[in-house]
C-alpha cells in the first residue's frame, strides 16, 4: 500500500475515483472533523469540497482518478 495526498485545495472541488483496485480516503474538514471512506469499485466516487485536507491509502494495482472543478493551479494547494 502507498499513501498519497497530504494536502488541501483552496478553490478546487474534486471527485476522486479508485481505478483498478481499492483506496481508503481520509478527509479533514476545515473545522477539524475527520472522515474515512473506502472506495472499492470504480463505479463510485467521492466528492471532496475545497478546503478539506485529504490523504489516500492505495492498495496494489489501484490508481486514483481526480476530476477537478478548475484547471490545475499549483498555487491552489495548501
Amino acid at each position: 500500500s502507498e499513501t498519497r495526498g497530504h494536502h488541501a485545495k483552496k478553490r478546487n472541488t474534486q471527485v476522486l475515483v479508485a481505478i483498478g483496485g481499492e483506496a481508503q480516503l481520509m478527509l479533514e474538514a476545515p473545522n477539524g472533523e475527520q472522515f474515512t471512506f473506502d472506495l472499492t469499485s470504480n463505479d463510485h466516487g467521492l466528492l471532496v469540497p475545497a478546503g478539506y485536507w485529504r490523504s489516500a491509502k492505495l492498495w496494489k494495482g489501484c490508481f486514483l482518478l481526480g476530476l477537478h472543478s478548475i484547471k490545475y493551479d499549483e498555487g491552489d494547494y495548501i
